[in-house]
């Protein structure tokens, strides 16, 4: 297998480079253009998290950076992970119905509610 290294010679492993081949180039050409389109449409938004924010704990950890379209882009990244995990959390803490209806320790936590006189649970 001393030939698989040999760029371009006989008897390789039959993959092909990244960029080479019919329309390895263009494929990356597209990832290039869509890249950059989308780069240029974070300057028409404007992030939950404002950018003198994003730029104050970027320049902390020791990056500095001068384009706005990539500190934009940190902030869309951070409102993402700060979203999800705010949904992760929200689906944790409100059971679904089905989860303790049956429940052995609800049924009777109510009963001894209901027999106290707890008006919230004798719907």
């Amino acid at each position: 297998m001393m030939g698989s290294n040999n760029p371009g010679g006989a008897g390789g492993g039959g993959g092909m480079a990244p960029g080479t081949g019919a329309g390895g180039s263009d494929g990356r050409h597209d990832d290039e253009a869509v890249l950059t389109e989308f780069l240029s449409s974070l300057m028409d938004y404007n992030p939950t998290i404002p950018d003198e924010l994003v730029e104050h704990y970027l320049g902390r950890s020791g990056f500095h950076c001068p384009d706005l379209r990539l500190t934009r882009l940190v902030a869309v990244a951070a409102q993402k992970f700060i979203s999800d995990i705010a949904s992760d959390s929200l689906q944790y803490v409100n059971p679904q119905p089905h989860q303790f209806a049956f429940s052995p320790q609800c049924i009777s936590s109510v009963g001894a509610l209901q027999s106290q006189g707890c008006s919230t649970c004798q719907r």
